[in-house]
């Protein structure tokens, strides 16, 4: 922290150092749980590890879960809000994920360092692109559909759609 900085200079450098931290801490946590995964996957072979054997604790595991569901509601609402006012759902999609990529920059930057960007193979794109085709024509379906009707029946189809496919497993 620079001398002679203001009060609310000082808090910033203190929110940024505290945020820095927690993100060291989740890419500590994220690696852990990676390198159990990989460690155990080639010794059980196709024996998913419990919780137990990964190393990844149930209390992570419960917050990265409330953490995904409150931002996607947020998300969901708050797309809701901008429909009532902005009749272009496919292109909010496109914004949505432009801001997505551009949090995924921020947080590769060197003042950061949460990940390093890698040249992808062949591999990594032939496995990593139709499921990207599907997240992107999902959220664009959802966004139209959220532009119509309620966020959260939009949510109830959402969910009833597995239920069938939940047998199967």
């Amino acid at each position: 922290m620079p001398n002679g900085c203001s009060e609310k200079q000082s808090t910033v450098y203190r929110l940024v150092d505290h945020v820095r931290a927690v993100l060291i801490n989740v890419r500590r946590l994220a690696g852990q749980f990676w390198q159990a995964q990989s460690n155990n996957s080639a010794v059980d072979g196709c024996k998913p590890p419990t919780m137990r054997e990964s190393g990844f604790s149930t209390p992570v595991f419960v917050l990265l879960c409330i953490l995904w569901y409150t931002t996607s509601a947020l998300s969901s609402n708050t797309g809701k809000v901008i429909l009532s006012q902005f009749r272009y759902p496919i292109t909010l999609t496109f914004i949505q994920f432009g801001f997505v990529a551009g949090y995924c920059l921020l947080f590769m930057t060197p003042l950061i360092r949460f990940s390093k960007l890698r040249k992808p193979t062949k591999t990594i794109v032939r496995n990593t692109f139709p499921m990207g085709l599907f997240q992107i024509g999902g959220h664009m379906f959802s966004s139209i559909a959220i532009s119509r009707i309620h966020v959260s029946t939009v949510h109830t189809i959402k969910v009833s759609i597995n239920v069938p496919f939940s047998k199967c497993y």
